[in-house]
């Protein structure tokens, strides 16, 4: 992937060699993706759900989605998705402007016939946030998930609306480390809606997130956001998983 640098970003990358954002490859200035990660990114294709983004084999919708559709690029797999951890861990938010291009690319095909009144995000949990990260080429930012969703917002053409979602209690626990069925067991009551975050009586709404795993987040998400007015939730992230199989 080609995409002109300004002259800011090519002497930034004097300083720090150009890597590729997902495999961190150094890469030439003009690239933002290696030459490897181009030609074996395991890119969403093939004979898709159009609920849950997925190719039908891998379908996600058996617990009920409360969504109207979601949309990926990618699927979750090594070594692709080292960028994204680091991004998360690091706060390395240069790669957010290379996830936000797939992302942005997916969601203006499959989007294309909706009427998208703006976007928001699914919020951090407090586990996820530390003010004192250090690392290359951060950002000004703290949150991994308003870095990304600002960069698609900017590459996508849609207004961001912070603050409008939020975790309904300091004590709510992260989904991180938890099987299928304890994902959707934890996340039941997890959100809540800001007051005065914004108008969503009758809007349409693009839910942004990082990874698809099983759906909980962004359903339960979407579950408020239509409690609370919305009339359509559409979902966008940069991967999704491939359907687990459920533990007994």
């Amino acid at each position: 992937m080609d995409r002109p640098k300004t002259f800011l970003q090519a002497l930034g990358c004097v300083i720090y060699p150009n890597r590729c954002a997902f495999c961190d490859e150094l890469i030439p200035i003009s690239k933002y993706v290696c030459e490897r990660c181009e030609a074996e990114l395991p890119h969403v294709i093939g004979n898709i759900c159009r609920k849950c983004g997925c190719e039908r084999k891998y379908c996600k919708c058996g617990k009920g989605l409360e969504f109207d559709r979601a949309v990926a690029p990618l699927y979750y797999a090594e070594p692709f998705n080292r960028g994204l951890l680091k991004f998360k861990k690091n706060r390395e938010d240069w790669r957010a402007e290379v996830f936000a291009i797939y992302m942005a690319g997916t969601a203006t095909e499959a989007y294309a016939g909706e009427r998208i009144d703006f976007a928001v995000r699914v919020p951090d949990h407090k586990s996820r946030i530390d003010d004192n990260v250090r690392g290359p080429r951060l950002g000004a930012g703290k949150s991994p998930n308003a870095t990304l969703a600002k960069a698609f917002c900017a590459e996508y053409g849609v207004e961001l609306k912070e603050g409008v979602l939020r975790y309904y209690s300091d004590d709510s626990k992260s989904q991180r480390s938890r099987n299928f069925n304890e994902r959707h067991a934890n996340v039941f009551g997890m959100f809540d809606i800001v007051d005065d975050g914004c108008e969503l009586f009758g809007s349409n709404v693009l839910l942004i997130d990082d990874v698809f795993t099983t759906g909980s987040t962004l359903s339960e998400c979407a579950k408020m956001l239509k409690l609370h007015g919305a009339e359509s939730v559409f979902c966008v992230t940069l991967f999704t998983t491939k359907q687990e199989k459920r533990k007994k």
